[in-house]
């Protein structure tokens, strides 16, 4: 019983890295392209701005996360043995 809660919350971790970082991308990208569509409209000359997506270790939750899932998984497969 214990071996499976402590892989649910490598899962739950994992999964959390995952949104959290989906969600940071999400978000770059809406924010550029209100910064680009207001560019636009306002019909500005000059370089076009560019999204700036976020690095995977941008965010030192992200790795975390993932971290500690990974680290779940590890204690319950060498707790089996």
């Amino acid at each position: 019983m214990k071996d499976r809660f402590i892989i649910i919350m490598g899962i739950v971790f994992i999964i959390a890295s995952g949104v959290i970082y989906t969600l940071e991308r999400m978000a770059a990208t809406i924010a550029g392209s209100i910064e680009l569509a207001g560019f636009y409209t306002a019909h500005i000359s000059g370089t076009v701005p560019s999204t700036v997506m976020p690095g995977f270790g941008d965010n030192i939750v992200v790795p975390a996360f993932l971290i500690i899932g990974l680290a779940f998984f590890a204690y319950a497969s060498l707790r089996k043995k």
